[in-house]
């Protein structure tokens, strides 16, 4: 008998261990239940009111719980939406965009897509943690600026597809990633002047003028691009 409630206590402390805060005891006592509208309501209150990445887990276990066992088919496609942002949330980019693939491939004609399409610029833009000027040398900047072109590209996809989407009015994030990438060039720039390589110069330059007219860099390239002409002994 003794063994028996010393296994009970010691299985009722692992628990409590395990729960951090009455936080997590109400995520379990709420799948127990297993009431699909009850948790789905719960997740969207630790989704959208958390203040902490434990919210923001337990909202991701709800939601993993409601989809995998198929449990609340009118809200499936919503609880993929959640996950998205849920997984942003957490800075878990490979998983969001992992959902998000897997939400596109299956839901192509989905009233939202624009919001999709706006949370994988967010994605694409928060997962490069380096900054644009780090590692230039030996570097290949098409490498470095990988997930800030791709971002790039999702927002001009966001607002040329879905010109009245709520989610098209962020023109400064098209305006801050461009500059973002023409400092970037920039600095390849000042690169290959300062290893006299002129004609890699002049190509930059015009490759920015093509794609980054009205960026804060380009009067700066210009600069090198004179500068390279004078060494190329060229007149214009």
């Amino acid at each position: 008998m003794q063994i028996k409630y010393i296994t009970l206590a010691y299985s009722i402390g692992l628990l409590l261990i395990g729960c951090l805060n009455q936080d997590c005891l109400n995520h379990k006592n709420i799948l127990i239940k297993n009431n699909p509208s009850d948790i789905y309501l719960y997740a969207q209150q630790k989704l959208y009111n958390g203040n902490c990445n434990n919210d923001t887990l337990i909202a991701i276990k709800n939601f993993k719980f409601l989809k995998n066992y198929n449990l609340i088919t009118s809200y499936a496609q919503q609880i993929q939406l959640n996950l998205i942002y849920a997984y942003y949330k957490l800075t878990s980019f490979s998983f969001a965009q992992s959902s998000i693939n897997n939400f596109l491939l299956f839901n192509s004609n989905h009233p939202n897509i624009d919001y999709v399409i706006y949370m994988q610029g967010l994605i694409n833009m928060a997962r490069d943690s380096n900054n644009l000027l780090q590692g230039l040398f030996g570097i290949n900047s098409n490498t470095n600026t990988k997930y800030v072109r791709t971002a790039l590209l999702n927002f001009i996809q966001l607002i040329n597809t879905y010109p009245n989407s709520q989610y098209s009015d962020n023109i400064k994030y098209i305006i801050y990633l461009k500059n973002s990438i023409a400092d970037y060039e920039l600095s390849i720039i000042k690169y290959y002047y300062k290893c006299e390589s002129y004609i890699a110069v002049n190509k930059r330059v015009e490759k920015m003028l093509r794609n980054f007219e009205n960026t804060k860099a380009i009067k700066k390239a210009l600069f090198f691009y004179e500068k390279s002409y004078e060494k190329l002994y060229l007149n214009y």
